[in-house]
């Protein structure tokens, strides 16, 4: 096909318009993993500030969506409340909450990542399914639904809570890499020493708990090596006990009238000849003197 000059102008001028927005970076599993956008403030605010603070008002609404989760409850048409649960349809397993006040930001997230950490990474199977839909554009709500594995998840609001607290954390430690990338350490911005602070407490505290935690597991790991062995120790006793020795015998041989008394070992079927010194060996009779 032979473009003329003007109609290859338009082409590169609507990509550059339009196009080239749509354009950008996936990961090993086909999803959107790198954007490239100009943010520009319209205020006194630096640019790098305001990432900063949009960031830490998304991690306290999911960490506030947590919180709501655990605390859940059926729905009562004589109270409004922040989050309801309730069983969805006649699948075990299978449930929805109704989260007021959010939208697809929020449902996004929580669909994406809750995918990532749990059912895209393998694992213990926990979580079977989850999806989020908005039941009607204008209305500022959002269903969360779940399928989770009734014999290992006993509550599906922990469950779900635990999820969301593990995205609060992977949100802070992106916030603490983009203030040293963006310099913000040393802008001496109250918000982001504040954050600063109570990340080097929240997460020295969150390792010590790691380091007790891998510290049980060691302990619980040797305990159960210890069992298995004296499990193994004892079974091979009673094997041992049960292994009788059988007593079978040899027809007579050349001149030697009675039989010979082998013993035959049940587990190895190997026959332990008795030696010329043994009793059970019996003499047969005396050859001639020479003469």
């Amino acid at each position: 096909m032979n473009a003329t000059e003007e109609e290859v102008d338009r082409i590169v001028h609507d990509f550059k318009c339009m196009g080239r927005h749509r354009c950008y970076l996936i990961n090993e599993h086909g999803d959107p993993a790198e954007f490239l956008f100009k943010l520009r403030s319209e205020c006194g605010l630096r640019p790098t500030y305001l990432v900063f603070n949009g960031l830490n008002i998304l991690q306290e609404r999911v960490q506030l969506l947590a919180k709501n989760i655990r605390d859940a409850s059926a729905p009562d048409p004589a109270k409004v409340e922040p989050v309801t649960i309730e069983a969805y349809g006649n699948v075990p397993g299978m449930f929805q909450f109704t989260v007021a006040n959010e939208d697809h930001t929020i449902g996004n997230l929580v669909q994406s990542l809750v995918y990532n950490q749990t059912i895209r990474a393998g694992g213990d199977n926990d979580l079977e399914y989850i999806g989020y839909n908005q039941p009607h554009p204008l209305e500022n709500r959002i269903c969360i639904r779940v399928k989770v594995n009734q014999e290992s998840v006993q509550d599906v609001r922990q469950f779900l809570a635990d999820c969301l607290a593990r995205i609060v954390i992977d949100i802070k430690v992106i916030m603490t890499e983009w203030i040293e990338f963006s310099e913000l350490s040393v802008a001496g911005i109250r918000d982001v020493e504040q954050f600063k602070m109570n990340y080097r407490t929240e997460f020295a505290a969150m390792d010590d708990v790691q380091a007790n935690n891998a510290k049980v597991n060691k302990v619980n790991k040797v305990n159960k090596v210890n069992k298995v062995n004296k499990v193994n120790k004892v079974n091979k006793k009673e094997v041992n006990k049960k292994e009788v020795d059988k007593k079978v015998e040899v027809p007579p041989v050349d001149g030697q009238p009675n039989p010979i008394i082998v013993k035959v070992n049940k587990r190895s079927n190997k026959k332990d000849v008795p030696s010329a010194s043994s009793p059970e060996k019996r003499k047969g009779p005396k050859k001639a003197a020479d003469t």
